[in-house]
């Protein structure tokens, strides 16, 4: 058996700066411009002096910015990945090392589940795409669902002092009474045939499609065929879906609107008490011979 032993193997040609380099024990290095491009040492570990890039961007390394691509030549993030990501277990998330570690899981029945040190936070049903929420919500913009069910709070916090309303259309926004709030403040004018038409408005009883729990009030579809319009050519008494239809009642308007009967009522009973104080006096006065 023959042996060549070099200390390096260079190009014949030109400036033979580039290369094999053997001149270190249990080392293989590759030089380009008589710069380190990559070692393998006695472990078989691969060390890349620059950046590593596989078929364009299945992989790229960028050593200059500390940045791993998939899918994609330029990454912007320590790790970018364009595609799709998939894990047979859960993806572990945590801000530095040692902090709380958030964990993200598929688990039995396609169920979707975010953790935080082992313990369950959220809750999305595979099957019904139910959200469970282990504890209060809190929101300062627009939350989108089609059911959200709370384990452990009747209600949904936004601010201290201040409740969030899920609508019947799944959208989370603040609810408030305060004037800090609110703009375009104006008169309710409403006429009485309106209010009538509301008088006459029967509620229904009913059951959400696929369940028997027997609810009652009034029906969206209904409300809006009272004919009441705000300034935005909608109902003020309801809740409309993406598509514009009728989708849920806003409770606190209908309750408006029955203080609105409630003070006509109240205007016709003084009228007729006024009424009543006058014919009773004119009463008195004829049975005097006034």
């Amino acid at each position: 058996m023959s042996e060549i032993k070099v200390n390096s193997v260079v190009n014949s040609t030109g400036d033979n700066d580039s290369g094999l380099d053997l001149s270190t024990n249990d080392q293989v290095i590759i030089k380009t411009a008589n710069t380190t491009a990559v070692t393998v040492d006695s472990s078989q570990n691969v060390t890349c002096s620059a950046d590593l890039t596989v078929d364009t961007s299945t992989l790229k390394v960028d050593s200059t910015n500390n940045r791993v691509g998939i899918g994609t030549a330029s990454p912007i993030a320590t790790l970018d990945v364009t595609g799709v990501i998939e894990a047979d277990d859960k993806i572990t998330i945590a801000y530095e090392a040692g902090s709380s570690d958030w964990e993200l899981e598929s688990t039995s029945g396609d169920d979707f589940t975010i953790s935080r040190n082992g313990s369950q936070k959220l809750l999305i049903d595979g099957g019904t795409g139910n959200v469970t929420a282990s504890a209060v919500v809190t929101a300062s913009s627009t939350f989108v669902s089609n059911s959200v069910t709370p384990m452990s709070a009747s209600s949904v916090a936004s601010n201290p002092g201040t409740t969030a309303i899920w609508d019947g259309s799944g959208n989370l926004y603040k609810q408030s009474s305060s004037i800090r709030y609110k703009e375009n403040i104006a008169e309710w004018t409403l006429t009485d045939a309106q209010l009538d038409a509301f008088v006459n408005l029967n509620p229904k009883l009913w059951d959400y499609i696929g369940q028997e729990n027997g609810c009652a009030g009034f029906i969206a579809e209904d409300i809006e065929s009272l004919g009441i319009q705000n300034d935005y050519n909608n109902s003020p008494l309801i809740n409309y879906s993406n598509e514009g239809e009728p989708d849920s009642n806003r409770d606190f308007a209908l309750i408006a609107l029955q203080h609105k009967v409630i003070q006509r009522l109240e205007n016709s009973l003084q009228e007729q008490q006024t009424l009543i104080t006058a014919l009773t006096a004119r009463i008195t006065a004829l049975e005097n011979g006034e």
